[in-house]
């Protein structure tokens, strides 16, 4: 099992040492942001953020990202170490979960990914997101998914 965690700044060194290729390339897509900028930009919004560990190894550092104190909207975000993908049980094990708590705060969550990501996709389906059909979105204009999930 994972244990979820607030982010430290180790946890954000240890990420930006073993960010996932996949993270990487969605980030430069989207907005042309480095990984550090990313990440940056991520635990700078209003809203909450945890790492993800599984036995004391950083899988993720994700979060909400929260408009304004008037919503209960936010914008969902993960960023994944590479052993994200070789400890994929134990991360799946707590998925729901932590989804299911993240939305006892938040009525609405949503955000892009892209297309390019099919096990992000597939992982966000496997949580129940709804995923819109894909079209041009961000800095490079390349084919992004709208997802979204609201309680109830």
């Amino acid at each position: 099992m994972a244990d979820v965690v607030p982010v430290t700044p180790e946890h954000v060194a240890e990420l930006l040492q073993g960010i996932r290729a996949p993270d990487v390339d969605e980030f430069w897509a989207a907005a042309r942001l480095t990984p550090a900028q990313a990440l940056s930009m991520s635990l700078e919004c209003r809203g909450d953020r945890w790492a993800a560990l599984h036995e004391g190894k950083l899988l993720c550092i994700f979060g909400v990202a929260r408009g304004s104190l008037l919503t209960t909207s936010g914008t969902i975000w993960l960023i994944g170490h590479r052993r994200i993908d070789r400890m994929a049980r134990a991360f799946l094990v707590d998925c729901r979960p932590t989804l299911d708590a993240i939305l006892s705060r938040y009525s609405h969550l949503s955000n892009y990914v892209d297309a390019r990501n099919r096990r992000a996709i597939r992982w966000l389906q496997w949580l129940g997101f709804q995923i819109h059909p894909a079209a041009p979105h961000g800095a490079e204009g390349l084919p992004f998914h709208y997802f979204e999930k609201g309680c109830g």
